[in-house]
């Protein structure tokens, strides 16, 4: 099923939002279809040499892995190596279960310049989704992301969609370590319940 099927195509959105808040910044949107267009594009983009900060990624994802086109699925040390080339600070994920502790290792681990991920540890769903483009809006535009802000935007999340969307920093992933990564795994698989018994 695509995303435009399931209501959760918003990169237009994202994008025409994006360039009218931050009018000077360069946006770039990557639609794919097939790998090799991706590689076509992404290297199109790589030859200007920029380095871009911030990524936002729309797509079908799982604890394992993301669908960046429609006929091929990577894991998530596979996905860390497509935009190593632009070296980011933040990236955020509109994808389901991509906020949980697994993916964002493997993304931290490819991505030496990266400093936090925003991504949801449960499936993500249509209902949520403005909710979660004006929480890139922000994230794009505050120079030192604000904890209490976002808590603040984790509640009003979880209160008017039922959805979640963690922040995850390095810091927190490397003091954290192996054994907390393996208590975050069991945990997750607990919220997986509650949330389903919620929705």
């Amino acid at each position: 099923m695509t995303l435009a099927q399931q209501d959760l195509a918003v990169g237009d959105q994202l994008q025409t939002m994006v360039k009218l808040a931050f009018p000077r910044n360069r946006v770039e949107l990557v639609r794919t279809d097939t790998e090799a267009n991706l590689l076509k594009r992404m290297g199109e983009i790589a030859e200007g040499g920029q380095r871009y900060r911030d990524i936002v990624i729309i797509g079908h994802s799982n604890r394992n892995g993301l669908r960046l086109t429609s006929d091929k699925f990577y894991e998530w040390p596979a996905v860390a190596g497509w935009f190593s080339l632009f070296g980011p600070h933040r990236i955020i994920l509109i994808a389901c279960e991509a906020g949980r502790w697994l993916p964002c290792a493997a993304l931290f681990d490819g991505l030496p310049d990266l400093k936090e991920i925003f991504g949801s540890p449960v499936p993500a769903h249509k209902d949520q989704m403005w909710v979660v483009l004006g929480r890139v809006l922000y994230a794009l535009g505050a120079r030192k992301t604000d904890s209490k802000w976002i808590q603040l935007m984790q509640a009003g999340n979880f209160l008017m969609t039922k959805g979640l969307m963690f922040r995850n920093t390095r810091r927190d992933y490397e003091r954290g370590g192996t054994m907390e990564g393996e208590g975050w795994t069991e945990a997750e698989r607990f919220l997986d319940h509650i949330m389903s018994g919620l929705r």
